[in-house]
């Protein structure tokens, strides 16, 4: 059996939907089977949405949203000042243990 073009099933399911009947009732009358009816109404009606679509200026696409990593604000610097004779050093509070022996040892040595 040959294939039947788009335009034959174009004027069946026109004809179908004309005629009041379901589409097993329809089928029927013609001898084809009602779920390829069903099909082609379908696939005609995605056909001329896609070319309403095309014929339709494209909608501009929205932005996508850009994620940033948020830091929580740098909270106000508590420093601990060391005074000895002429020289002042300034260590931040929250200097590792290690670090601040390796200053006190340097300003032992100068």
């Amino acid at each position: 059996m040959a294939r039947e073009s788009r335009e034959v099933w174009a004027k069946r399911v026109e004809r179908w939907q004309d005629s009041g009947l379901t589409a097993r009732e329809f089928s029927a009358e013609l001898g084809i089977n009602h779920r390829t009816l069903t099909f082609w109404k379908y696939k005609l009606k995605q056909q001329a949405r896609g070319s309403m679509n095309s014929a339709a200026p494209a909608k501009p696409r929205k932005p996508r949203p850009e994620f940033v990593q948020a830091q929580a604000p740098a909270r106000a610097a508590s420093w601990i000042e060391v005074a000895l004779h002429d020289l002042v050093v300034r260590i931040p509070e929250q200097i590792a243990t290690d670090r601040l022996r390796e200053i006190i040892v340097a300003v032992r040595e100068s």
